[in-house]
């Protein structure tokens, strides 16, 4: 389940990033 915390951060700091 770790992993998939890890996807969703990664999706949301490209998100704001953008």
């Amino acid at each position: 389940m770790q992993r998939h915390t890890i996807l969703l951060t990664e999706l949301g700091i490209i998100y704001l990033n953008h």
